[in-house]
């Protein structure tokens, strides 16, 4: 049974999907994309009650913006964030301060203003990939020759 398991998700994971598809999706569904470091958590949860489930694990930081992918640049080079994660409650936290990342951002909104919020827990706040900064910024050729 765990030799089959591993062949499905070694099959899945050979013919994921690369496709320029995928990156407009995730563009479009941001008004932002910046890269930027995790700087200081303001407050994060660090663990569920519950041990061994899967929650939205909140995080509140402020982002130190490197480069912007997608939208007007910031005038300041750090901004308020608020995000989630789809993490194991009883692991660590997997966004730590200093990290680099890339956020998919919505504008803030009137129940928290000035703090802009991942548009989801899938990959509102995705660690740093030069790959993915790329095909973000159209660097990259879909063509397949």
């Amino acid at each position: 049974m765990n030799l089959a398991l591993s062949l499905v998700a070694s099959v899945v994971i050979l013919l994921g999907d690369d496709s320029p598809d995928t990156i407009s999706f995730m563009r479009d569904k941001a008004d932002v994309i910046v890269v930027a470091t995790v700087g200081k958590q303001i407050m994060s949860m660090g663990s569920a009650p519950i041990e061994d489930v899967f929650y939205p694990r909140p995080y509140y930081f402020d982002a130190r913006i490197s480069s912007t992918l997608k939208g007007i640049p910031f005038t300041t080079r750090t901004i308020p964030v608020f995000a989630r994660r789809i993490e194991k409650g009883s692991q660590a936290m997997s966004i730590n301060e200093g990290d680099e990342v890339i956020l998919f951002l919505k504008k803030p909104t009137d129940n928290e203003p000035g703090r802009w919020q991942a548009v989801d827990a899938w990959f509102g706040i995705t660690p740093y990939s030069a790959g993915l900064e790329a095909a973000l910024s159209g660097k990259l050729d879909f063509k397949i020759q």
